[in-house]
């Protein structure tokens, strides 16, 4: 998994400084995703998913997806019951009325969408059936500190898939010490 992350990074890179084209971007990122697709598909049935739930979605009008497919393999890995929202056009929303969902993590790679971020995390928040809800976001945009949590009203960020299973561990641990009556600091 974090081979494909460094090679999806490089094609990147390479775009941004010119030695590549947009097409050959899209053409090596197409390949890792469907060599990623591939994995998941073989391990989906192997990691046994008894842990917390999450629903991984993009943020609105969000193209690059790749990560999020990186984040679904390390979830399921970790135990995590997975969902992904975004690619049939469906409102994630949806899924979080109707089922209960510990974390909804989003990914943002456009500083320009940070407004519909913060109105999404909102409205999820708003509909969402566990009232506990706890947001978890990351993506480039993140990473290069174009926006934080606190300006999009999330619960925590992760700046990698691996390390967002234990992030997400950290955020539902710490909402149960609080309902529990719990002092955390």
């Amino acid at each position: 998994m974090e081979e494909l992350a460094h090679q999806a990074c490089i094609a990147g890179i390479s775009w941004e400084e010119d030695h590549i084209t947009f097409c050959d971007v899209t053409a090596r990122v197409a390949h890792l995703q469907m060599i990623t697709r591939q994995v998941s598909s073989k391990l989906e049935h192997t990691f046994r998913q008894t842990g917390p739930s999450i629903l991984l979605t993009p943020c609105p009008h969000e193209t690059h997806l790749f990560g999020l497919q990186l984040l679904d393999l390390a979830f399921r890995e970790a135990g995590w019951a997975v969902t992904r929202s975004g690619s049939k056009g469906e409102w994630p929303g949806d899924l979080l009325a109707q089922a209960h969902y510990d974390v909804v993590g989003l990914s943002l790679s456009s500083d320009g969408l940070v407004p519909h971020l913060r109105d999404e995390i909102t409205r999820l928040r708003r509909v969402s059936r566990n009232q506990s809800l706890r947001v978890l976001v990351g993506g480039p945009c993140f990473d290069r500190g174009d926006a934080d949590i606190g300006s999009v009203g999330a619960d925590a960020y992760a700046p990698d898939a691996w390390s967002a299973p234990t992030v997400a561990e950290e955020i539902v641990h710490e909402e149960k010490l609080i309902c529990a009556g719990i002092s955390i600091s």
